[in-house]
């Protein structure tokens, strides 16, 4: 229940300022303002970096994770066989 009230005062401070939020790395100064202790996490990446860059930073973060996925997501389909340098099929005996 702890997290969900972070979460919430997150979510609150995004609310309040939308466009820039409260400024990179400054959540932990700000959350005392929203009944959290001082220097304290948000503990979601995604909720902290909407409260310290607002809806655009958020949706930036978001945009970087989908274009890497979409760029990246094609290497998955190719299958090729890569040799194993340390199997040997020839047994030195």
């Amino acid at each position: 229940m702890i997290r969900i009230k972070h979460w919430n005062a997150c979510w609150e401070s995004m609310l309040d300022r939308p466009i820039v939020g409260v400024g990179p790395a400054q959540w932990g100064f700000v959350a005392p303002q929203y009944d959290l202790p001082l220097g304290m996490a948000a503990h979601t990446t995604w909720l902290q970096v909407g409260a310290e860059t607002g809806f655009p930073g958020l949706l930036c973060l978001g945009l970087f994770y989908g274009l890497c996925v979409l760029q990246l997501g094609p290497l998955t389909l190719n299958r090729t066989t890569v040799a194993d340098p340390g199997c040997t099929t020839s047994h030195a005996w």
